[in-house]
């Protein structure tokens, strides 16, 4: 079977999020670990060859969404990527 999601489920799954966040007064993150291992994306599914390991930083990633968030133009796709590193760091932290 083929994985799906819709996107209106992943628009309610980030409003409850935000929502729990809200009620549970957090509203900033700071993270203490800046470099994270991350395997490239067009490496990810591939598991007839082990992966090479790169070098990812929260910083980085951090810095670039916040430039998003206040920019008016229109956004990449990889903006996901970096997004993606953010909300695992967060995860860590709330389960931790």
């Amino acid at each position: 079977m083929t994985p799906k999601i819709n996107v209106s489920d992943i628009a309610q799954v980030f409003k409850k999020i935000l929502e729990k966040l809200n009620i549970d007064k957090i509203s900033e993150f700071e993270f203490d670990d800046d470099e994270y291992w991350v395997v490239l994306t067009e490496e990810w599914s591939d598991f007839d060859v082990p992966p090479d390991a790169a070098v990812g930083s929260l910083s980085d990633d951090c810095n670039f969404i916040k430039e998003v968030a206040r920019n008016n133009e229109l956004i990449s796709y990889l903006e996901l990527e970096r997004l993606a590193s953010i909300l695992r760091a967060m995860s860590k932290q709330l389960t931790n």
